[in-house]
């Protein structure tokens, strides 16, 4: 089922980095990258309705890509699917549950945003990847890549792959 705003017009698969909602949260020192749906939206961090943030320290998104996969773009507000939209930083609040943001430029925030690429921006904007700052999108940086490139090939390397959440085999 689609529940406005969370999933406008969107019936295929989404990614989200982060994605916050009626609670408190200091973020400090993030970073999210390669984030890709082929055929859905992508959103490198998501902040709702009556949330409040403090965002400190460095605050890098880069390489999200969105919708690479689809034959037919779609429009932002098309039912049942909508375009595949890729928003780095995505805000979203009413006048009933309002959502506070503390980015604290003056002490110390780095944010860096890159490789932002999809169908449409942020909330169905041409031209907006970010609510917050400005996207980098160098063509020469950036492009889409395969959503595995990154990951091991079979199982035996997925266990032996240093971040693996897999348990590992007890030895003997």
């Amino acid at each position: 089922a689609q529940q406005p705003p969370y999933q406008v017009g969107f019936s295929m698969n989404m990614v989200m980095g982060l994605t916050i909602d009626f609670s408190t949260v200091d973020m400090r020192n993030v970073r999210l990258s390669h984030l890709y749906s082929g055929t859905g939206l992508v959103y490198g961090v998501a902040a709702w309705f009556k949330s409040q943030l403090s965002v400190n320290g460095a605050l890098d998104i880069e390489h999200l890509y969105a919708g690479d996969a689809l034959e037919t773009v779609y429009s932002y507000d098309e039912m049942p699917n909508g375009a595949a939209e890729a928003c780095s930083i995505r805000l979203f609040d009413d006048e009933l549950y309002t959502l506070q943001i503390d980015w604290n430029e003056d002490n110390g925030l780095q944010p860096a945003q890159s490789c932002v690429m999809g169908d449409i921006g942020c909330l169905g904007d041409d031209t907006q990847y970010t609510h917050f700052g400005a996207v980098r999108n160098d063509l020469s940086e950036c492009g889409p890549l395969p959503p595995f490139e990154f990951a091991p090939s079979d199982f035996d390397s997925l266990l032996q792959y240093e971040q693996s959440l897999i348990p590992k085999p007890r030895p003997g």
